[in-house]
């Protein structure tokens, strides 16, 4: 088995890891639709207060669609169990967006995962800091870092601007 050379190794190692405990833990449960909130809090979630930071809000949001992903949450319960996790003004505004898309959505229906993802970054990842980073991205350059560095920057920073990402048959 190799090293994990990068964050993004690392990250796929421990998608497969959580995803084979989550295949287990099935295999020993009745199978059901979804996943209960005792396997998720087996995976110790992180929790999530007002981070002046939109890249830590951004990060939180990334593991919370991973972990709910390898559990095989359905959507409701992907609102439940992320909801459950926000803490202090988070949650306080998490009470307040709550009220009013029940009120937009109308009596009966659900709010969905991605109208709770669409919330979250308009609340905490706003465009402005979106196009911040897309701009950090095309005018990278190495510099005095090392290439590890730079890489590591490079990855970070390039799902920012997909579209500035020439495909494997465009590169010289």
């Amino acid at each position: 088995m190799s090293v994990a050379t990068n964050t993004y190794d690392i990250d796929e190692m421990a998608d497969r890891i959580y995803s084979r405990i989550a295949r287990s833990t099935r295999r020993h449960e009745n199978l059901r639709e979804g996943c209960s909130s005792g396997e998720f809090k087996k995976y110790n979630p992180l929790t999530f207060s007002e981070e002046p930071d939109p890249v830590v809000a951004e990060k939180w949001l990334l593991r919370m669609k991973k972990m709910l992903r390898v559990l095989n949450c359905i959507d409701t319960q992907k609102v439940r169990y992320a909801t459950f996790t926000l803490k202090d003004i988070a949650k306080r505004w998490w009470d307040s967006i709550e009220l009013l898309l029940k009120e937009e959505l109308g009596k009966g229906t659900s709010i969905t995962w991605d109208k709770l993802k669409e919330a979250f970054n308009d609340n905490y990842y706003p465009e402005v800091v979106k196009d911040q980073k897309e701009s950090e991205f095309s005018n990278l350059v190495q510099g005095p870092m090392t290439i590890e560095l730079y890489t590591a920057k490079f990855t970070e920073l390039s799902h920012f601007a997909p579209h500035l990402i020439l495909n494997k048959g465009e590169r010289v």
